[in-house]
């Protein structure tokens, strides 16, 4: 039995080698958003399994039918991703997922930041996660980190000098009357980054920014937008999300630099706003005052609200940027730093230290 088993593995080896050749290697997947190992890759027998499980014929469609099969059977969970109800899709984050170590380094590295630099304004925007909005729509039990313990801890580690902007009271008014979060990616929508920016920036309640948000005027830029998270799962259950675009006039001489269009026809349609992550950005506004914005990719989608409210803006995504941080805040004379995550992706990133180095 063994031998046939081992004959059977091996026959499939096989067919898969033949395949790849007869059929062509791809080198990119455009529905993962990465880079594929080819042959030319191999440098080891561990690469080639790798190899094989990336070229296999037909990946996408076989991966889709094993998802498809997990959840006729009733799982809720395939490849760390919840399937929850109404189509939301859920990246996995339980308290033993959330990176609490690094969680404390980075609160640590920018009370350094702040410490060093002296600005008028500084704000932290830990961004809240979709299941801590949306916990109706999760599979039941599923186990998710503790955010309330999370946003305590900032605020007691954060120096005075910091103001911690907690958003979760404006989204849970929020998703009383809009999608605050796609159902198919990770990211919130336009209209939360709009109202996050009315509350954070301009200073408005709750209510008055979900108002602002909810009558904000705006154009569907594409209504088939399938995300990250429905690139892990394949479930072909005709669900896409449409993304919004603001209609605002930035005074940006170069429109190309708020918005790629050419992003529209990528599986990567989020990158539409600013054309995806960047190591250093720098937009010329209408409005008065310079900013500093240290980011992840939630920040992208509001970028265009924040060039009406100030004269420059330099934005920086630090897992692509490499220079001197000194330099930059001397020159730059800014008036407000942002340093605006989702809180899982805080947790994860392991560049804020470069806030601090000189």
């Amino acid at each position: 039995m063994k031998k046939l088993y081992f004959g059977l593995f091996l026959g499939l080896m096989v067919l898969g080698g033949i395949s790849i050749f007869a059929t062509g290697q791809k080198t990119f997947s455009e529905n993962e958003n990465r880079y594929l190992k080819t042959v030319s890759s191999i440098s080891s027998t561990s690469d080639v399994e790798s190899v094989l499980a990336d070229q296999f014929p037909l990946r996408d469609q076989w991966l889709s039918l094993a998802s498809s099969m997990r959840y006729a059977c009733l799982s809720r969970e395939i490849n760390d991703t919840y399937i929850g109800t109404d189509g939301y899709l859920f990246d996995k984050c339980s308290e033993g997922d959330f990176n609490l170590r690094q969680y404390k380094n980075n609160l640590a590295f920018i009370n350094k930041f702040a410490d060093a630099y002296s600005v008028n304004d500084f704000d932290v925007v830990l961004v809240p996660s979709p299941y801590t909005i949306l916990s109706d729509y999760l599979p039941g039990n599923a186990p998710v980190y503790d955010a309330d313990a999370k946003y305590q801890l900032a605020q007691q580690t954060l120096n005075d000098s910091v103001v911690l902007q907690d958003l979760r009271s404006t989204f849970q008014l929020l998703t009383n009357s809009t999608q605050v979060y796609y159902r198919t990616d990770h990211h919130w929508t336009t209209r939360a980054a709009y109202a996050a920016f009315r509350k954070i920036i301009d200073g408005r309640s709750d209510a008055k920014a979900v108002e602002d948000a909810i009558n904000a005027d705006m154009t569907t830029v594409t209504d088939r937008f399938h995300g990250t998270l429905y690139s892990r799962v394949l479930l072909r259950n005709g669900i896409y999300d449409a993304i919004e675009a603001p209609v605002v006039s930035s005074g940006q001489s170069d429109s190309d630099i708020l918005y790629d269009n050419a992003k529209l026809d990528t599986k990567d349609k989020y990158a539409y706003f600013l054309g995806g992550n960047i190591g250093r950005l720098d937009i010329d506004g209408t409005g008065d005052g310079n900013l500093l914005l240290v980011k992840d990719s939630f920040a992208n989608c509001m970028v265009p609200y924040l060039a009406q409210k100030y004269k420059h803006i330099t934005i920086l995504d630090l897992r692509y940027f490499n220079e001197n941080i000194a330099q930059l805040m001397n020159e730059g004379h800014f008036d407000r730093v942002m340093v605006l995550y989702e809180m899982s992706n805080f947790a994860d990133d392991a560049n804020l230290f470069k806030l601090s180095r000189k």
